[in-house]
């Protein structure tokens, strides 16, 4: 699985952009805030159809020739895509941890472990990320860009993401993310208390950063990151809600 999911080198006739738009507009319609209306959304056909044409596009494209950007955003908003199917589909239903797996699933692995069709592959969300985004891109601004569904995930972006936009938008719904006191409290003189990826991701951000301090002090803003030390700042994890982000 980890070979078949390897990044295919660009080559210097590189094929032509994917186009997200239409998820794009599915994002734009439907996302609020820090919520998703999924009740919305399911109330109407067209929409669901559209999501389901897009996932269509994502199972039948060809990566190969794309630039980095391009694989980085493509592999996101798929994550993305069918985390949001996956609850349409499953509607109603108050957390994406309820959603019973289907034929062929091991019981207690849910959502992660159903296999998808995408770029020409049959992949997991958790192929997509641990797999693909994790693996080769190394990219720690990923786990605040792919979406789990539920309220402690950082905040599903109301675009979708680009090759073009890539930087920025990675950028974005990180410091949004780190510096919002709903997931994140950084006072200066106490421990810090953590959204729970920072624990269950540290690696990634410590291979980044030397430390996940360093990281997260990359992120706030200068006035309250200045003359922090990041060795001497202490940290716990705050509990995960896995409650549906919806309204």
């Amino acid at each position: 699985m980890s070979l078949s999911l390897a990044p295919r080198p660009a080559r210097p006739a590189a094929a032509s952009p994917f186009d997200h738009a239409a998820f794009d507009s599915l994002l734009r319609r439907h996302v609020r805030g820090s919520n998703v209306d999924y009740r919305g959304w399911h109330g109407r056909p067209a929409d669901r159809a559209a999501l389901d044409r897009y996932l269509a596009r994502l199972a039948a494209a060809d990566t190969t020739g794309w630039p980095r950007a391009e694989q980085v955003a493509f592999w996101i908003n798929a994550y993305n895509a069918i985390t949001l199917s996956s609850v349409l589909e499953a509607w109603p239903v108050a957390s994406i941890t309820k959603i019973k797996p289907t034929l062929g699933v091991l019981p207690g692995n849910g959502v992660w472990k159903q296999k998808h069709r995408v770029a020409g592959h049959d992949v997991s969300l958790d192929d997509i990320e641990h797999s693909t985004l994790r693996k080769y891109f190394a990219e720690p601004r990923i786990h605040f860009a792919v979406n789990c569904a539920a309220k402690s995930c950082p905040p599903l972006a109301p675009a979708a993401f680009t090759g073009r936009g890539l930087e920025a938008q990675l950028d974005r719904v990180t410091e949004r993310f780190i510096r919002s006191p709903r997931y994140n409290v950084t006072g200066r003189g106490k421990p810090w208390a953590l959204s729970k990826i920072f624990e269950w991701y540290g690696e990634d951000f410590t291979a980044a950063a030397g430390s996940v301090p360093s990281y997260v002090l990359r992120y706030l803003p200068p006035e309250q990151a200045r003359g922090v030390d990041p060795a001497r700042v202490r940290w716990t994890a705050r509990a995960y809600d896995w409650s549906l982000n919806q309204p």
